[in-house]
């Protein structure tokens, strides 16, 4: 990911010792933090709600029913992939190709695409959340309530149409490095989100509350709020690229070059989420504090993914820009940019988790023993996420340059041919005893290590996915000319008129030339 440079032969004539950072990589840094930030903000209030429900309701009636929501959120997140993870990340890189070529119409024509597949799907997924509890049960059996799980789900499900929606809209506003408007709209959100926890869970002067459902339909009504806001604040910039004919929107070959990026995306979403949830299904079995430890920790990387969500925006938006634009140089400096950075926080974040162990858990829950779970797997979160950082900035260099499907293949190979076997081997057949010097380690039984062997076997598998997409990714300067020529492809440039009588003029003079030299070599042979 590095540029190497030769340095000048001989003296230097510059008075002035040449800087460490470059004035182009400066500006560079400055906009893919403008970018950054503001993205890396709105995903983590967004995920946070999650973790907020899950919060509150680990401190509700001693936690009893934590477990409850964490089976519902294993469909609900699973499924969530299929019209979140596709059409919003199409919609953001096709959407900044659009713009730095210029195709603001086309940039609107993608966002008109992206919220009607969006919600279509969004649509599709609402029975499997209204039984969420009942599916999780024919997969697993514990002693959870499933039903009360039907019950969460479907209040969650107030809030789905909302969520697809504000996905799609933000993602596009990032693609044209509009940021703030989808951060206030989450800030107002998360805080409402809160408020109406604890509003709806332990109720007001002498209302008792709605009970543990409120968490549910606290969340349902934040999703509203936030899309409320975000419409209305974007206004502006939506109605300067949306297009008076919807219909040219959606042609059959704008829908087919739209699916082929988001259909990518989708199948890379649901075999992620779906690795996730068949490790929490793997947890289940182990019983409801096993379950609700795993799926606090998972909310707690998503929350933390949420500087990496931010990274790969900058990054993707910034490289698809580059690359349609014909500029390697600028494409090289802010590929350095976002590794710098992403490095140094991924290990911030890891010494966090070893120094706090202890503290993680009391965060999440008053259960002693999903604290004591907790400070187990805090040792593996911390690499975890180091391996997923590395994975996050391969992935904006492959979206960036129209390559998912090679994303695709990276999650196969990691989570399916290594991730979840060695999940399944780890947490029921390694010997407890091979691992009794891990710090803080409870074995579940003589055979098998319970959630530690989910998430060491998951840590492999990122480290496969990573290997896989780094490879590719480091592939992308020898392969520029052909990336470039598939953006340009993609966004639809045509030769001005201008541009075109240049080149026919450029062709003739070139004719002419090799006329004149044919004379000239032919006046020269006869003279010899």
């Amino acid at each position: 990911f590095w540029l190497k440079t030769s340095a000048p032969v001989g003296p230097s004539k510059s008075p002035h010792p040449p800087a460490m950072i470059s004035e182009e990589t400066k500006r560079e840094m400055s906009t893919w933090w403008s970018i950054v930030w503001p993205s890396w903000i709105a995903n983590f209030l967004i995920v946070g709600m999650d973790l907020t429900d899950l919060t509150f309701l680990g401190h509700y009636e001693n936690g009893k029913y934590q477990a409850v929501a964490s089976a519902a959120l294993i469909v609900i997140g699973f499924t969530t992939a299929l019209f979140v993870n596709g059409p919003a990340l199409a919609v953001r890189v096709l959407s900044a190709n659009a713009f730095g070529a210029q195709q603001t119409e086309l940039a609107g024509r993608r966002l008109q695409i992206g919220v009607a597949v969006a919600v279509g799907l969004a649509l599709l997924c609402s029975p499997v959340w209204a039984f969420a509890g009942t599916i999780t049960k024919s997969l697993a059996n514990s002693d959870i309530d499933f039903d009360r799980a039907d019950t969460f789900g479907q209040f969650r499900l107030l809030g789905i149409v909302p969520n697809a929606t504000f996905d799609v809209l933000s993602s596009w506003l990032v693609g044209r490095r509009i940021v703030m408007p989808a951060m206030r709209s989450c800030i107002i959100a998360f805080v409402l989100n809160i408020a109406l926890n604890a509003i709806f869970l332990f109720g007001l002067g002498s209302w008792g509350g709605f009970g543990f459902v409120g968490s549910a339909l606290a969340t349902a009504c934040s999703r509203w709020v936030a899309l409320i806001c975000l419409v209305v604040i974007s206004q502006g910039e939506v109605r300067k690229c949306w297009p008076k004919e919807m219909a040219p929107s959606f042609t059959p070959q704008r829908i087919k070059e739209f699916m082929g990026y988001a259909g990518f995306m989708i199948c890379r979403g649901v075999l992620e989420n779906l690795g996730w949830q068949i490790n929490a299904i793997f947890a289940v079995t182990f019983g409801s504090a096993q379950l609700a430890t795993n799926n606090c920790m998972g909310n707690a990387i998503l929350l933390l993914n949420s500087a990496l969500v931010g990274f790969n925006a900058g990054t993707g938006t910034r490289v698809a820009h580059h690359c349609v634009q014909d500029d390697k140089q600028s494409f090289i400096r802010v590929r350095r940019v976002a590794a710098t950075v992403m490095f140094a926080w991924s290990i911030v974040v890891m010494l966090v988790f070893l120094v706090g162990q202890k503290q993680v858990g009391a965060f999440f829950s008053d259960s002693t023993e999903v604290q004591s779970l907790t400070s187990e797997l805090c040792i593996l979160m911390g690499v975890m996420y180091f391996v997923m950082s590395l994975f996050f900035l391969c992935m904006a260099v492959l979206n960036g340059t129209g390559r998912p499907g090679i994303i695709l293949v990276a999650f196969i190979a990691g989570s399916y041919l290594v991730g979840l076997p060695l999940s399944y081997v780890f947490a029921f057949h390694v010997p407890s005893s091979a691992f009794a010097w891990w710090p803080n380690f409870q074995a579940p039984s003589a055979t098998g290590l319970g959630i530690l062997g989910i998430w060491l076997g998951g840590t492999l598998g990122y480290a496969t996915t990573t290997a896989v997409a780094g490879y590719k990714a480091s592939q992308v300067l020898t392969q520029w000319p052909e990336l470039v020529a598939q953006a340009k492809k993609t966004a639809e440039v045509k030769k001005s008129a201008t541009l075109s009588f240049v080149d026919h003029t450029l062709s003739m003079v070139e004719s002419t030339a090799n006329k004149d030299a044919s004379v000239l070599l032919s006046h020269r042979e006869s003279y010899a």
